[in-house]
C-alpha cells in the first residue's frame, strides 16, 4: 500500500474525487515545490525511461516459410508467414496457392516477398503510434538458395519467373527495411500451420508461439 505520494501542483492531482481516494487508503499527499528539479525533472525522467524501455522490447521480427510438395494430387503448396511484435504472434497468413510452383526456391520466394509487403504495412501503422525501429526487421527463413537469390543483383535463367517478387524483396533488403537470417527447418515457427508434426514436434512449436494447448475434456 502506498504510505506517501509527492506530485507537482497538476490539475489532475487536485480534484475533490482524488483526494477522496488517497483519505480513504490513509495516503499522505505532499506537493513539491515550484520549479524544482523535485517537480520538474525526476517524474518527467522515470516516465521517458518507461517509454523508452518499453519501445525498446518492441522488436518486429518475421518467419516465412512453404510446404512445395502439400498436396500430391494437384502439387499446389502452400504458404505461411507469421509476425511477432516483442514475444507476441500479431499477424499470421497461412494460404493454399492457385498456381504450381516450378522448385520450393521458387515458393519459398514467392511467400518472402508477400512476408515483405507485410511488414512494411506494419512498420507504416506502427510508425503512426509514434513507435518506431531503429534496426531492420528480420525475417527468417530455412532456404538458402532463396535468400542468396535476394542478396545477389544478377539474375540467372532460373529466376526470370520470379523478377519481380526478386525486385521487391530486394529493394527491401538493400534500404534495410529487413534482414534475411537463415534458419533451421527445425526452429522454423511457421512450419507450424504449413503441415502435420508429430506429438513432440507440435508441443515445441506451440512453446515457442507461446500458446497454450486446451485439454479435452
Amino acid at each position: 500500500m502506498i504510505k506517501c505520494f509527492r506530485c507537482d501542483l497538476g490539475g489532475e492531482y487536485t480534484s475533490n474525487k482524488f483526494f477522496q481516494l488517497l483519505a480513504l487508503d490513509e495516503t499522505i499527499h505532499q506537493t513539491s515545490c515550484t520549479d524544482t528539479p523535485e517537480q520538474n525533472g525526476v517524474a518527467e525522467r522515470k516516465h521517458r525511461h518507461i517509454v523508452e524501455t518499453a519501445r525498446s522490447l518492441l522488436k518486429l521480427c518475421a518467419y516465412s516459410d512453404a510446404d512445395h510438395d502439400s498436396d500430391p494430387i494437384n502439387r499446389k503448396y502452400v504458404t505461411e508467414f507469421c509476425i511477432f511484435l516483442g514475444d507476441s504472434l500479431i499477424y499470421r497468413k497461412s494460404k493454399k496457392q492457385s498456381i504450381v510452383s516450378q522448385s520450393s526456391t521458387e515458393a519459398k520466394y514467392r511467400v518472402m516477398a508477400s512476408t515483405t509487403k507485410k511488414i512494411v504495412w506494419l512498420c507504416w501503422l506502427l510508425a503512426d503510434m509514434r513507435v518506431f525501429f531503429s534496426h531492420p526487421t528480420p525475417m527468417y527463413c530455412d532456404n538458402q538458395s532463396s535468400i542468396q537469390i535476394a542478396h545477389n543483383s544478377v539474375f540467372h535463367e532460373r529466376t526470370k519467373h520470379i523478377e519481380i517478387d526478386c525486385h521487391f524483396t530486394r529493394h527491401h533488403l538493400k534500404h534495410g527495411t529487413i534482414t534475411l537470417p537463415f534458419v533451421p527447418s527445425s526452429l522454423q515457427i511457421a512450419d507450424f500451420f504449413t503441415k502435420a508434426h508429430s506429438i513432440s514436434r507440435f508441443c515445441f512449436l506451440v512453446g515457442k508461439l507461446l500458446m497454450l494447448v486446451a485439454a479435452a475434456s
